[in-house]
């Protein structure tokens, strides 16, 4: 799995930094699109319809890669009850400290 610098403060950068190596590509690389910070500007406003897109095609790489995990499928559950911007927070902490655990 690659490594990557999941240091950063900024969560918009983590997220890219997540994407990144779910996708093992370099910014904007990855065959979506997504794999870039301002994507997560669409997350702010849990009531729209894409919102959920960025984040949801991530999980879905990420459960591709390890079909055994239940801890991906809760993460896509919660990601589609998400009200707020801080529930995509914590599934995005939640996703790199999964991602680190597979290492």
């Amino acid at each position: 799995m690659p490594k990557i610098n999941f240091f950063y403060d900024d969560i918009a950068m983590r997220y890219e930094a997540l994407a990144i190596a779910v996708f093992n590509c370099e910014r904007w690389q990855d065959p979506f699109h997504i794999a870039n910070q301002t994507l997560y500007g669409v997350m702010i406003d849990a009531s729209k319809p894409d919102a959920r897109r960025p984040l949801s095609i991530v999980l879905h790489k990420m459960g591709f890669d390890h079909p055994e995990s239940d801890e991906v499928r809760a993460l896509e559950e919660r990601l589609w009850e998400a009200k707020k911007q801080g529930d995509f927070i914590d599934i995005i902490e939640d996703a790199i400290t999964l991602y680190e655990s597979w290492d």
